[in-house]
């Protein structure tokens, strides 16, 4: 897999767009990446996936792959969740190509012009129909992602569209996110006929130039999330402000009482706030991580709680004792769950462990032990999935 990243990546292009926070890529060109645990799992399971298809193995034959980053220090043991995520991923590819065969692609560098370029997940190019398939899969579950107009896909279609020698003979082009772990629908498709699909070029062109810019202006709004200028940028700060100072009661409006447009218009002025206020969070909580001060706060521990040791070696012994369904599909059921269901505390005996979940940022007075510095650095080098 690449681990290079454009100035203007398709990822980000719904940040940096014309209609969007053309000025975010300049900015963000200031910060060096953080990997982080979520970044970290999906490097992981889009690795695993890209195996997968070049193997013919399934997800569950992680084992027996070489996988580049390996697994134990950088990533705990992949869950019967995660595996299944990635196979409804890897069953869909293999399906679409087998109902319309053609060439696939996996994991392949795709060049819109010199600062846009990134890397297909994987794409199917059917030349007997016309139809030109984009996959992208998503092993988040936060955020879902619609498929319409997603910029990242349009110009990863765009990339692979120039990869073909025949360009004539594309009469469709189906984007296609699998995201398994978001909720509503997994597997997510939009078409669109050759006449709509060679719109898309011009709209990458304006994109990009509005990015280039020197002067390319900075709009808040709700692509500000994850973007890594958030907690020192002066419009967002502004406008969260001026939001953040706003009394309902200017309006003569109970935040109660109101209702359609008010209400939405509410609604999307205080995503803008929260933005910019767990910017500000994430930033304090870095800054304590790496042994700085803040001022009244301190790091500690997160309440620990009771997960499974190993999800498969647990599955396996709860069906030895009784247990006749351990998997709430695809989730092992949670210590608890199977505790209430059975009648019994002592099932899980010698299945368990209570740990923390991580570190976070607390008020003095919070009651939790400080966490040292030294001590923190330790803890975030091991990353949950």
């Amino acid at each position: 897999m690449n681990s290079e990243h454009a100035r203007l990546s398709p990822s980000s292009r719904h940040r940096w767009a014309a209609d969007a926070c053309p000025g975010s890529a300049r900015e963000e060109a200031r910060y060096p990446d953080k990997p982080n645990k979520y970044s970290i799992a999906g490097t992981f399971f889009h690795q695993l996936a890209c195996e997968c298809l070049e193997t013919g193995y399934d997800a569950k034959d992680w084992p027996s792959l070489q996988i580049a980053y390996g697994v134990g220090e950088k990533y705990p043991e992949p869950t019967h969740e995660d595996l299944a995520a990635v196979q409804i991923y890897l069953d869909q590819i293999r399906f679409d190509l087998d109902k319309n065969p053609g060439e696939l692609w996996i994991e392949k560098k795709v060049v819109i012009s010199q600062e846009h370029w990134g890397t297909s997940d994987a794409a199917i190019w059917s030349p007997e129909t016309g139809l030109l398939r984009i996959y992208d899969y998503k092993h988040g579950s936060g955020i879902f992602v619609p498929v319409e107009n997603n910029k990242q896909l349009k110009s990863y279609a765009c990339g692979v569209f120039s990869l073909i020698n025949n360009a004539e003979a594309v009469l469709e082009v189906e984007n296609v996110i699998i995201q398994p772990r978001a909720g509503g629908k997994a597997v997510r498709r939009w078409k669109v006929d050759r006449e709509e699909f060679l719109t898309w070029p011009s709209e990458i062109e304006r994109d990009i130039a509005a990015a280039s810019h020197p002067d390319a202006p900075l709009n808040p709004g709700k692509w500000c999330k994850f973007c890594k200028h958030a907690p020192n940028c002066e419009a967002l700060r502004e406008r969260a402000l001026i939001t953040a100072q706003a009394d309902f009661s200017d309006l003569h409006i109970h935040p109660s009482e109101l209702q359609g447009e008010e209400l939405a218009a509410a609604l999307r002025q205080a995503s803008i706030a929260e933005t910019y206020f767990k910017a500000v969070r994430d930033h304090a909580f870095d800054i304590a991580k790496r042994g700085g001060s803040v001022p009244g706060h301190k790091l500690v521990k997160k309440r620990p709680v009771r997960k499974w040791i190993s999800e498969k070696k647990a599955a396996t012994i709860l069906i030895n004792r009784g247990v006749d369904q351990p998997y709430a599909d695809p989730k092992i059921k949670s210590p608890a769950a199977v505790e209430k269901e059975v009648g019994d505390k002592g099932i899980t005996r010698d299945l368990v462990v209570s740990e923390s979940g991580g570190l976070t940022l607390a008020l003095n007075s919070d009651g939790r032990p400080a966490v040292a510095s030294s001590a923190a650095a330790d803890f975030s080098e091991k990353p949950s999935i």
